[in-house]
């Protein structure tokens, strides 16, 4: 989300931040600063991770594309997923069972 909302005031300013910085807020919302080379704050995006809306510190609009998954908690879920899944695998391959069922054929 950070390199598309620096793409986006590039856009906008015709300036390109140096970097960004995001935080995802209580609210759920996430919330992007933009900085130039020395450290100054250029402007900052409140942005819905869900659609990719939002606005920016002066008041314009900002839609950022959607190009996969912003939501740190589906992230996690979905990493924790595929670790339990990868774990069971592994069990049922320690385990023998597929080597017991090739014996028995």
């Amino acid at each position: 989300m950070c390199d598309m909302a620096k793409k986006d005031y590039k856009t906008k300013n015709n300036v390109y931040p140096d970097s960004a910085s995001a935080a995802e807020l209580p609210n759920g919302s996430v919330s992007i600063k933009l900085f130039e080379a020395d450290g100054e704050l250029l402007d900052t995006y409140m942005i819905d991770p869900v659609t990719g809306i939002g606005i920016s510190e002066n008041g314009s609009s900002v839609n950022l594309p959607q190009t996969g998954n912003n939501s740190c908690k589906t992230a996690a879920t979905a990493s924790a997923a595929l670790v339990l899944a990868l774990l069971g695998l592994y069990a049922v391959v320690k385990s023998g069972v597929l080597r017991k069922a090739e014996d028995e054929k």
